[in-house]
C-alpha cells in the first residue's frame, strides 16, 4: 500500500491537556464544566465546547499507529488545535506560550522522526519576537516548519509586519502552513449560525482569502520558491479566481503590486485535499497541478472527507498509480522538505 503523509493534522497541548484536567488557568483559558464527553472552555467572552482527550502526544508510538492502521498515514505534520493560536496574548506571554508548545513538537518530532513533523508557533502579533522564534525554533529546537493563521487579530497576511515575518521564513527555505483562524471569520454573524455554515463555509473563505493576499501581495515574485501550503484545498481561491484576473487586469499599472495577473501564482501554493466531493478535487488537480496538492485530514476532528483522505485518494480510479503516489507522499514529502525514505506499507 501507498504510504501517506498527513500534512493537516492537530494535536492538543499537555500543558493545555493538564490545566484543563487540573482546573488551572492556562494562558487565558478556562475550563467551566463538562458534561457528558464534551468540556466548556472560556476565553474572555467566548465559550467553546470540544471532546478533549486525556492525553495526545504523551503517546505519540500509539497514535501512530492507529494513523497507520486507519489511513497509512506514516508521517504527519502536525498543528495546534486549530482554536489556540493565542494571538490575544501579550509579547511576553505569546513568546512563552510559542516556546512551550515549540519545545514539546521538537521532544516528539526528535523521538519519532519518521512519523512526526512538528509545525512551529510564532507570536504574530509580535515582529520582533516572532522574528526570535523562528530563529529559537530552527536552530536550537530542529524545527523547519511553521504554521500561523489566515489572519493575526483581524489583519491579513499581506500587512506589512505579517508579511515581513512570512517573507523571513521564505527566505530561511523554511515552509509554512496556512490553518484558518477559529474567531472572527470573514462574515461571522447571525447568517451564519446555522447548518454548521461557520466551518463549511467560513473556514474556505478564511483560506482563500490568506491565500490570495499573499498571492497580490507580491510574494511569489520576490521568492518563487517558497514553500507554503493551504488547508482545505485553498478555499474557494481556486474556484474564482477568475474574478480576481478581472479586477487585477483592471487596476492601474501603479497600483499592481505583482508582475503577472493573480491566477499565474495559483501553482506556486500547495494545497492539501479537504474539499470533500470528487469532481471539486478533479478540478483542483487540473487548477492547482499534481504536483501541488497533498493529503490533508484535520485529525483529530471530523472534517476528514469520510471514511478517510488517504483510502479516498488511494481508490480513485481516474488517476493513475504515479499520481496517486506524488499526491500521498512525494508533494508533501517536497513541500516540508523531509528526507525519510519512502517506503511501501505491507
Amino acid at each position: 500500500m501507498i504510504p501517506a503523509i498527513d500534512v493537516h493534522s492537530h494535536f492538543w497541548p499537555r500543558g493545555f491537556l493538564k490545566a484543563m484536567a487540573t482546573g488551572e488557568e492556562w494562558f487565558g483559558w478556562q475550563k467551566i464544566a463538562k458534561t457528558g464527553s464534551k468540556t466548556q472552555l472560556k476565553l474572555h467572552d467566548q465559550t467553546l465546547s470540544f471532546a478533549i482527550p486525556s492525553m495526545d502526544l504523551a503517546a505519540p508510538d500509539l497514535r501512530t499507529q492507529e494513523r497507520i492502521k486507519t489511513q497509512g498515514v506514516t508521517l504527519e505534520a502536525t498543528m495546534v488545535v486549530g482554536f489556540l493560536w493565542n494571538y490575544h496574548l501579550s509579547d511576553r506571554d505569546s513568546t512563552r506560550y510559542c516556546r512551550e508548545v515549540n519545545e514539546e513538537l521538537s521532544e516528539v518530532q526528535n523521538a519519532f522522526p519518521n512519523n512526526y513533523h512538528g509545525l512551529a508557533m510564532l507570536p504574530m502579533q509580535s515582529k520582533t519576537q516572532a522574528f526570535k522564534e523562528i530563529s529559537y525554533a530552527t536552530d536550537k529546537l530542529g524545527l523547519k516548519s511553521f504554521a500561523i493563521a489566515s489572519h493575526v487579530n483581524g489583519a491579513n497576511l499581506d500587512e506589512k509586519d505579517l508579511l515581513d515575518i512570512i517573507e523571513t521564513i521564505a527566505q530561511e527555505n523554511l515552509s509554512l502552513t496556512v490553518h484558518p483562524e477559529f474567531f472572527n471569520k470573514i462574515g461571522d454573524s447571525d447568517r451564519l449560525t446555522r447548518h454548521y455554515f461557520k466551518s463549511s463555509i467560513g473556514a474556505p473563505a478564511e483560506t482563500a482569502i490568506a491565500l490570495l493576499s499573499l498571492t497580490h501581495s507580491g510574494i511569489f515574485d520576490r521568492f518563487p520558491n517558497f514553500r507554503v501550503s493551504f488547508t482545505q484545498g485553498g478555499g474557494f481561491a481556486p474556484y474564482t479566481i477568475g474574478r480576481n484576473r478581472v479586477r487585477w487586469d483592471l487596476d492601474s499599472p501603479e497600483n499592481k503590486k505583482t508582475l503577472l495577473s493573480p491566477e499565474k501564482y495559483l501553482r506556486n501554493c500547495y494545497v492539501d485535499c479537504l474539499v470533500h466531493d470528487d469532481d471539486s478535487f478533479a478540478f483542483l488537480l487540473e487548477r492547482m497541478g499534481t504536483d501541488r496538492v497533498t493529503v490533508g485530514t484535520d485529525y483529530p476532528f471530523d472534517w476528514d472527507h469520510p471514511g478517510g483522505s488517504a483510502n479516498w485518494i488511494r481508490n480513485m480510479e481516474n488517476i493513475n498509480a504515479d499520481i496517486k503516489r506524488d499526491i500521498l507522499w512525494n508533494n508533501a514529502a517536497t513541500f516540508l522538505n523531509t528526507k525519510i525514505a519512502y517506503k511501501e506499507i505491507e
